[in-house]
């Protein structure tokens, strides 16, 4: 951002005045404004890795982002949270053996109600020939949501995600990709293709996916994440390999009339980005069973893998958003200069 940029905020003060704050220091102006929130909302079934993929993402955040031109803060409700998922994963990594892993991943608890994940963005820039500081903070909220309520089980807060979900700029849709990618033996194959279509809830997530479309009609920057969990096995060391074609060909075929609802309803706009997301990072599904009811997986711990793999991805989409945010602030900061001249 220029200087010349961050001047024409100053067309923006009186239009947001009540959330702005201008003090002195040292002979210097600091002046303050916050913007309205962005919010970003999720779809997925229970047990798709929705907070241990927050969890992730706040762990890259805090870790890896080292800017220059803002920063980023975390609340503090927030943030408790995210070090209580932290330590349950910590757990699964340092497991002794196999089947210690096996045991510890079966015990993640599921979310059982909305929580509220806030962080916001501060851009800071000095305009020396004013003597003066600008600092915009961009908030933004991420609603975790039980799993049963994407899916219609569970109708306790539905109005509460409803509402935030057509106020989301952001849609992040996280999967399974293990249960994406299980393979039915011959007689099983009906039985494994209902397990599979109604636990990935395919059909819920169109419906949530075309109810959000629809109120992005006036957004200008919608945008669409599908995130690959528990993708280890599918996705090594930032190799393309056969696993992770063949990953994203189930994912193309499975997920396209989604993808095609979601265009059609969504202003031209619309981005759709895909990206696999490491989460426990040390481990590989090694075998699926599945008896006809339920499915269970035996986990294989496997060293020298990268953390956070494609946690960058999918930041770079909020970033953007924040970006898109900030620049339509600017124009229609100078739309009031001119009208004003």
């Amino acid at each position: 951002m220029t200087d010349q940029e961050y001047k024409d905020l100053k067309q923006i003060f009186d239009s947001v005045k009540n959330n702005t704050n201008t003090e002195s220091v040292e002979g210097k102006k600091i002046v303050t404004t916050t913007l309205a929130p962005i919010n970003i909302s999720m779809v997925a079934p229970r047990a798709a890795g929705k907070t241990s993929m927050l969890t992730t993402l706040f762990k890259y955040i805090k870790e890896h982002i080292n800017a220059n031109h803002f920063d980023i803060t975390i609340d503090e409700d927030s943030d408790k949270r995210i070090e209580e998922y932290t330590k349950a994963l910590q757990v699964i990594k340092d497991a002794n053996n196999n089947d210690d892993i096996t045991s510890k991943i079966s015990n993640l608890h599921p979310t059982k109600s909305i929580n509220k994940f806030n962080f916001t963005i501060s851009f800071n820039r000095e305009i020396s020939s004013e003597k003066k500081d600008v600092i915009v903070n961009l908030p933004f909220c991420v609603m975790d949501v039980a799993g049963g309520i994407v899916s219609g089980e569970e109708k306790t807060e539905i109005e509460d995600f409803k509402e935030h979900l057509k106020n989301s700029s952001i849609l992040l849709i996280p999967f399974d990709s293990m249960l994406l990618m299980q393979k039915p033996i011959a007689d099983d194959k009906e039985a494994l293709d209902r397990y599979v279509s109604d636990h990935m809830s395919i059909n819920s997530i169109n419906e949530w996916g075309i109810e959000w479309a629809k109120s992005r009609q006036n957004d200008n920057h919608p945008k669409v994440v599908f995130i690959a969990m528990k993708s280890e096995t599918y996705h090594t060391n930032r190799v393309t390999t056969k696993k992770t074609e063949e990953c994203f060909k189930v994912f193309s075929d499975k997920y396209n009339e989604a993808i095609q609802k979601i265009s059609q309803k969504a202003p031209s706009a619309l981005e759709i980005t895909y990206t696999p997301l490491e989460t426990i990072g040390c481990i590989q599904c090694v075998n699926s069973t599945f008896d006809g009811e339920k499915m269970e997986h035996q986990f294989l711990k496997k060293n020298n893998v990268p953390d956070y793999l494609g946690a960058g991805v999918v930041l770079d989409v909020i970033f953007k958003r924040a970006q898109n945010q900030i620049n339509d602030v600017y124009g229609d900061a100078k739309k009031m200069d001119r009208r004003n001249q």
